[in-house]
């Protein structure tokens, strides 16, 4: 049988309070693996920056780069949203 909150979410009527609550939690994931891909890139390079072309070096560091700049958004996202919570 189906509860009220079922429903809700099947037929997509949540509450704006549970559907940001559902969005913290997606964006939590989505921080934690591109922190983990910034962490294994980085380690990748402590590694082998002596042994890899300078393209590869230089390819890293962009990768680090946007990885770091997607971070600080996911970030500051989540602050505004978590304002946004505060409110209802």
């Amino acid at each position: 049988m189906l509860s009220v909150q079922k429903l809700r979410c099947l037929t997509g009527f949540m509450p704006k309070a549970d559907h940001l609550n559902e969005e913290l939690g997606c964006l939590k994931l989505f921080f934690a693996a591109f922190l983990a891909i910034a962490m294994l890139v980085v380690a990748w390079l402590v590694q082998n920056y002596l042994s890899v072309d300078s393209a590869i070096i230089v390819g890293a560091f962009i990768v680090i780069s946007v990885v770091t700049y997607l971070l600080v958004w996911i970030i500051r996202y989540v602050y505004k949203r978590i304002e946004q919570l505060g409110d209802f």
